[in-house]
């Protein structure tokens, strides 16, 4: 009996070696399930995990399982807990337990195989914080970032608007159809015409009736407007009248 309890010992020595050291717990469940089969004469052996109401395959050496719920009577292995709580199954395909099985290895058999799904469920477990914790750790960064963007495009923004409307020249922004989006207070005194009629209004309109400096006509497509979204160039030293609805002529 001695010599038969020693050959015995040999799988499960390993496999307990093998929980106790491996770095990712799912590594030593083949090992695991070795020493099922040869302790417990079986021809194949898997483990399942309990989630829930039910037991997920886990492993397996030898055999096919399928997913089923907890409740259902164990008639092919047994059940594994551990400190009071169901961890898993242990399955067996073609068993008969072995009559030179003492209870006492049979316990450890099943306390260890019942301590491997535990790590692999306390590994998923960090795993799964670790990974939520990294997401929220991101998001929080991410949001971080935007708000910092969001505050110094809105500073910038700030001082913008500053310099845009103490400017003491005419500053109109205008889009590529030639209508005005933005313009600075400096311009509409200098227009004669307020804010809000010169917004979604073309050049023409303020600069109807403009003149050269020798007084004679200055046609539209020539003016430096005009030239600008041909071109896409900057022009420089044009000057031309500007008539104000109040009569007064400005030179710009």
């Amino acid at each position: 009996m001695t010599l038969v309890l020693s050959t015995l010992r040999g799988p499960l020595m390993q496999a307990a070696h093998a929980v106790a050291t491996a770095e990712e717990p799912v590594r030593a469940l083949p090992a695991m399930l070795r020493a099922c089969r040869e302790l417990l004469g079986a021809s194949g052996a898997a483990l399942l995990q309990a989630r829930g109401e039910y037991l997920v395959p886990l492993a397996s050496d030898g055999m096919a399982v399928s997913m089923r719920p907890v409740d259902v009577p164990v008639n092919d292995g047994y059940l594994l807990e551990l400190d009071g709580r169901l961890e898993g199954m242990l399955v067996l395909a073609g068993v008969e337990p072995r009559q030179d099985v003492q209870q006492p290895l049979l316990g450890t058999l099943l306390d260890l195989a019942a301590a491997a799904v535990r790590n692999v469920r306390i590994a998923t477990e960090r795993a799964n914080s670790i990974a939520a914790l990294t997401a929220r750790a991101n998001d929080l960064e991410r949001r971080a970032v935007k708000h910092a963007i969001d505050r110094q495009l809105a500073e910038s923004e700030d001082r913008f608007r500053t310099l845009f409307e103490s400017a003491a020249c005419g500053i109109l922004v205008r889009n590529a159809a030639g209508e005005t989006t933005d313009v600075n207070a400096a311009a509409t005194r200098i227009i004669g015409l307020p804010a809000g009629e010169l917004r979604g209004h073309t050049w023409s309109r303020a600069m109807a009736g403009a003149m050269r400096e020798d007084g004679t006509p200055f046609p539209e497509g020539e003016r430096p407007l005009a030239i600008v979204m041909r071109t896409k160039r900057a022009v420089h030293g044009v000057t031309l009248s500007l008539q104000r609805p109040d009569g007064e002529c400005r030179w710009l």
